[in-house]
């Protein structure tokens, strides 16, 4: 007897991917005594053997790769950077480690256009906050001439000549801008927090941290690790090329932008310079009056103070998002070659050079709170998957 298509025996597949997040993928090649009896009764409702079930039920599958296939189309082969950053120019660091959590769930809320803020996102940045005001007093800034596009980046070299001054006098700062190329890729940032360190030789090394927040105090999972791992690597390599190799790419960077380095920013512009960084000589900040006058101002201040060398070892701290504490550090080393492998990775997710990447079997637990799983194309790919290596394994 032929069984009819059923999607009640493709969803039992499809929920046996979405493992339990302390099962390993080695779960996934044996069934336990509740399946077996649910199974047990989809087939008896279909009033087929088990055999004919697997064998005979082609109906079912064709129909649920078919529905993954056109979901799918709707959702791949898209250039997201054009439709998405091109009009800026740039991408930002989280921009190049957000997608590892799941770049399926990444493509779904680009191109559906959803604010994906959840209360946790909120609490975290409550954190941080808090965070930054303990060492950094609030100073606003704004723009004086909406139609100089010079105007936005000058500042942000305001805030590092802020963070500069703080780190020579705190030995502390936090929310420091940063930009630059990695690859032919312009990437902008913002580091979360640096601090001095002596040496031996008495000179200054810059440390650098990145804080995250959490709302237990459970260690987070290793593709979570990954990306605050990224994230710091690349602040690292901005840092380093941004105030030690500027002539390398400073140009090239004003010339993608459309920016005229030599544009004076005007008298309210200095204005507002001169109110919010009192330390610095107001004829020396009319003096460089440019941005790239200003940039020139912030290398030269990194070079005198001695804050151009950075540690390698980076820290990303672990807070609860509602009290602060520290939940754990996360220490490790700058790493070129893993930096280097997932920035081509990201590099093709964005250009559409290779397809969006869903999460591994191991790690099938995010699905349970992504919004997109009902329709996601990636899942529905693994459980077909999952359907065909049961059914060998029984009936080879």
């Amino acid at each position: 007897m032929t069984a009819s298509p059923s999607p009640i025996g493709f969803n039992f597949f499809r929920r046996r991917y979405l493992m339990d997040e302390h099962q390993s993928s080695s779960d996934y090649e044996e069934f336990d005594i509740e399946e077996l009896e649910q199974l047990s009764t989809i087939i008896n409702e279909q009033s087929c053997t088990t055999e004919e079930y697997y064998y005979l039920n082609d109906s079912l599958e064709d129909e649920a790769l078919s529905t993954a296939e056109q979901n799918k189309q709707n959702y791949v082969n898209k250039n997201l950077y054009e439709m998405f950053r091109s009009d800026r120019g740039y991408l930002k660091v989280t921009d190049m480690v957000a997608p590892l959590w799941c770049g399926v769930q990444h493509s779904y809320a680009l191109l559906d256009r959803v604010e994906r803020k959840t209360p946790a996102m909120e609490k975290g940045t409550i954190i941080h906050l808090k965070l930054e005001l303990e060492t950094t007093p609030p100073k606003e800034r704004v723009r004086t001439d909406e139609t100089l596009a010079e105007e936005p980046w000058a500042l942000h070299i305001l805030l590092q000549l802020d963070g500069l001054l703080l780190l020579t006098k705190n030995g502390i700062t936090r929310e420091f801008p940063i930009w630059g190329f990695y690859k032919d890729s312009l990437l902008f940032g913002i580091i979360d927090e640096l601090t001095v360190l002596k040496t031996e030789k008495d000179d200054n090394l810059l440390s650098m941290k990145d804080n995250k927040t959490r709302g237990t105090i459970t260690i987070p999972s290793q593709s979570q690790i990954l990306g605050s791992e990224l994230q710091l690597m690349y602040y690292y390599h901005l840092f380093q090329e941004y105030f030690q190799n500027a002539d390398s790419w400073w140009d090239s960077f004003l010339k993608q932008q459309d920016l005229d380095g030599k544009k004076n920013l005007g008298q309210n512009f200095l204005k507002q310079a001169i109110e919010t960084l009192p330390s610095i000589d107001p004829k020396e900040l009319e003096a460089h009056n440019t941005l790239s006058g200003l940039h020139a101002l912030a290398t030269r201040l990194t070079k005198d103070f001695q804050l151009r060398s950075l540690s390698p070892k980076l820290t990303v701290t672990y807070r609860h998002n509602i009290s602060g504490d520290v939940i754990r550090n996360h220490i490790f080393d700058m790493n070129s070659t893993i930096l280097n492998h997932y920035f081509h990775e990201m590099f093709a997710y964005w250009h559409n050079e290779a397809e969006p990447k869903g999460v591994p079997e191991n790690e099938t637990f995010k699905c349970k709170y992504c919004e997109f799983s009902e329709r996601c194309w990636w899942l529905n790919e693994k459980a077909i998957e999952v359907w065909n290596r049961k059914r060998k394994r029984l009936y080879p």
